[in-house]
């Protein structure tokens, strides 16, 4: 069979430029993937790196002979970083996106800026498609994105995936998982922005995993991990209340509801979630499934929301909605929904709970029951014939 063209530009072995210790827990990750032609960096660290990154890269190539960079995301230092470059040589193309490419404006007439959203959010090189790039949002920038090549089956996912690192070499699974929520929750708003870019990376044909910062996904744990961070659920302070023009400090009612709306997709798929609010003051959006419009505010949008629930759901819905309501009222002084103060809900509730005690306990004595007879009938058998033993019956 003759060879394609495509497989004549297979990708070298990614190579991993780090982890570069940035501070205690902090690992910062580039790589360098070299192909015919073509010597492209993802990602660029933080200055305080910089001279370890130039000496460990320098073992593979030369930095003026680097073709692209892509940022992926910016940090305080991205600019410096890069003139650390420009005075090595590096007259390459930058790939990024229109929100960081103003941040980088300033460098633009030394080096070429070229914005991923006027290339289609693909490269291509000779007619050959090399990259595809993945927008993603608030993940914590309000614009970013990541990079897939399908020769290779690998994803640079930039903050998605990324973990707090301690040099563990071979970490267990459980050990990244928490170090994966460690970080998203410290850097992220909320879990309802994963699920959009989510969707579109399990779509994918993936082995490995890059991501900015701390533990690469190997292809071993990917499903594990897919899986785990579909499942997160978090909430920061700071997206819980607000300050408005007169410096008031007011709660965030409407990211509350959005926190509600992602914990019933758990349990419920997206179109009987949108269903239950047609026809109502309140507009979802589907991806991500979020509260849009509305024309509620502050306590009257909380209180609506669950009015809404109750009267097209029932007590359903109501009741595992119950344990975060609880939790936002315990932690952050959230008042309770009027539907939760109701004493019929709460005696519904109560008889709901004590119906499921009731049949587990229904259970239990079965159970119990038939362990009885179990025993009862291996007593009046012989142990060794099998046979009742007639002194049982006497």
């Amino acid at each position: 069979m003759p060879i394609s063209e495509e497989q004549k530009m297979i990708i070298n072995p990614i190579l991993h430029i780090g982890p570069l210790i940035i501070e205690r827990n902090v690992a910062y990750n580039s790589f360098l993937i070299q192909m015919k032609q073509l010597n492209i960096l993802i990602d660029i660290p933080p200055i305080q790196v910089v001279k370890v990154f130039k000496t460990e890269i320098e073992q593979y190539i030369e930095i003026k002979k680097m073709t692209h960079i892509v940022i992926q995301q910016v940090n305080a230092s991205t600019l410096d970083s890069l003139k650390e470059l420009l005075v090595d040589g590096f007259r390459g193309i930058i790939l990024t996106n229109q929100y960081f490419a103003k941040q980088l404006s300033s460098i633009s007439k030394i080096v070429k800026i070229q914005v991923i959203d006027s290339m289609n959010c693909e490269l291509v090189f000779k007619d050959q498609f090399i990259f595809k790039f993945i927008p993603m949002n608030f993940l914590p920038f309000p614009e970013m994105f990541m990079t897939y090549i399908p020769m290779n089956q690998a994803l640079f996912s930039s903050s998605l995936f990324s973990s707090y690192y301690d040099g563990i070499l071979l970490p267990s699974l459980n050990h990244i998982k928490n170090s994966i929520f460690s970080y998203h929750k410290s850097n992220m708003p909320n879990s309802t922005f994963l699920q959009e870019p989510l969707r579109i990376v399990h779509e994918l044909n993936i082995k490995t995993i890059y991501p900015t910062m701390g533990y690469i996904i190997t292809n071993q744990i990917i499903e594990n991990i897919m899986e785990f961070e579909i499942q997160l659920d978090f909430y920061n302070n700071y997206q819980v209340f607000f300050y408005d023009d007169a410096g008031e400090k007011c709660i965030n009612y409407r990211e509350i509801i959005n926190h509600m709306i992602n914990h019933l997709q758990k349990s419920y798929p997206k179109i009987e979630i949108l269903n239950a609010f047609v026809g109502t003051s309140m507009n979802l959006q589907p991806d991500p499934l979020m509260l849009n419009k509305t024309t509620l505010d502050g306590y009257k949008l909380w209180h609506s929301f669950f009015e809404n629930i109750y009267v097209k759901k029932g007590l359903s819905w109501i009741t595992i909605l119950e344990p975060l309501v609880n939790r936002y009222y315990s932690d952050y002084s959230i008042p309770k929904p009027n539907v939760y103060l109701s004493k019929f809900i709460e005696m519904s509730m109560r008889a709901d709970s004590l119906k499921q005690s009731n049949d587990e306990l229904v259970l239990h004595i079965e159970e119990l029951n038939n362990e009885i007879e179990n025993t009862m009938d291996r007593f009046m058998r012989c142990p060794i014939t099998k046979l009742y033993n007639q002194d049982f019956f006497q």
